[in-house]
């Protein structure tokens, strides 16, 4: 038995688009390179059902990710017929990492002590400066340090929010140079009066 729909046409509907409803990207709040990052996100349209995923992530029927490092992310969302909205770029925030601009040392000559010379950028400001040698340390918020024996410093720096970087520098010693000029060879064999 056939049917005929020609009087009876057969209408095929779009499932709906799936819509975001809402986004929300919480920062990283500490240091740079925490994974203190989330992101919420809530979605209607499709087919209901849906499932999220971020980029290299397996889809999970929850709405929210946490323990996100900074940086940019890719969420994937999915319905029930496997209609996919991508939304890319993203953006979790996160403090600037902590650098060392200026790292620089004199060396020991002599009797002159050596000296290190600490600049810092980035993190949160308002940095402590701390030099280590076999275990003594001192610290200032200037990043100048003299009177300083010859030997490799351990560097910490430590911005507002206690988030750290570690380094080393070399404190070189060099032998002190004595320069005669003028010399005055004696006149006679036995004589006293060169200089």
């Amino acid at each position: 038995c056939e049917t005929s729909y020609s009087n009876n046409p057969v209408v095929l509907t779009n499932p709906p688009p799936i819509i975001v409803d809402s986004l929300s990207v919480t920062d990283i709040t500490g240091c740079f390179g925490d994974s203190t990052g989330s992101i919420y996100i809530e979605a209607s349209g499709g087919w209901n059902n849906f499932t999220y995923a971020l980029k290299d992530s397996v889809y999970q029927p929850g709405n929210l990710f946490s323990n996100l490092a900074g940086g940019n992310d890719t969420i994937y969302i999915r319905d029930s017929l496997g209609c996919i909205l991508v939304l890319d770029t993203i953006t979790i925030g996160q403090p600037a990492q902590i650098i060392l601009v200026t790292r620089e040392s004199t060396p020991v000559v002599g009797d002159t002590l050596g000296t290190i010379i600490l600049e810092a950028a980035g993190g949160t400001p308002g940095y402590t400066y701390s030099i280590v040698l076999a275990g003594d340390t001192t610290t200032n918020k200037t990043g100048f340090f003299d009177s300083l024996n010859a030997g490799t410093y351990d560097i910490i720096v430590e911005d507002t929010l206690g988030c750290s970087i570690t380094d080393f520098i070399d404190v070189t010693e060099r032998e002190l140079l004595v320069t005669i000029s003028n010399v005055q060879d004696v006149s006679c064999h036995g004589l006293s009066d060169g200089g």
